[in-house]
This record gives structure tokens, sequence and C-alpha cells, in this order.
């Protein structure tokens, strides 16, 4: 039998490149997220929290970072 749980706390992280992921489409991801969990009865109890980081470093971009040093 389905029991829907509720999910306490959560978070979006977001690593890509501001241009291609803003602001404005993670919230809109994640408020489609929290209508989904409660079309199925799930509750969210925090807010949400989303962060936004750059990309991790190519590995030919750290490399020339290091030299440089």
């Amino acid at each position: 039998m389905f029991s829907p749980s509720t999910v306490a706390h959560w978070m979006v992280i977001v690593y890509e490149r501001q241009q291609r992921f803003n602001e404005q489409v993670a919230n809109q991801m994640a408020s489609d997220l929290v209508r989904g969990c409660e079309a199925v009865g799930m509750v969210t109890q925090n807010e949400l929290g989303i962060r936004l980081s750059s990309p991790r470093p190519t590995r030919n971009n750290h490399q020339s970072s290091a030299r440089a040093y």
C-alpha cells in the first residue's frame, strides 16, 4: 500500500553556468517539484534553499591555473 512521506529538509544545488540554468529556472524547477510531491500526497516542510554555484573548472583550466603559481 502506498503511504506518502514527508520531506523535512531539502535543497537544490546547481553546478551549471547561470547563462544555461539561472535562478529563475531553478526556482521554477523547485516549485514544479513541490507541486509534484503535493500531487501524490507528499509534504515538504522547509522552505526551499537554492544555491547557484560555479561549475568545477575543467582539467585544462585547472592545470593552466596551477602553472601560473
